[in-house]
């Protein structure tokens, strides 16, 4: 059985998957009933991942702290 730990990451490991996974992490978000992304535009993480984000949506509110996306209805 999994430890709590390993239980506590597989958020953030789906988290991830959704915002840098491509197809997958459409199906991903889809399958969990995701319909927005909540994001830091300023997040330094991304710079230290250097993956770019592959998440899609519409943006619902942007400004320089904030970035909230509507994703795509689930299809």
């Amino acid at each position: 059985a999994p430890n709590a730990f390993q239980q506590d990451r597989e958020p953030a490991r789906q988290a991830r998957r959704i915002l840098y996974g491509g197809a997958g992490g459409r199906a991903v978000a889809s399958r969990l009933g995701v319909r927005y992304v909540v994001l830091d535009p300023k997040c330094a993480s991304w710079a230290s991942l250097n993956l770019p984000l592959t998440v899609g949506g519409r943006p619902v509110y942007a400004s320089t702290r904030l970035l909230i996306l509507e994703l795509p209805a689930r299809g």
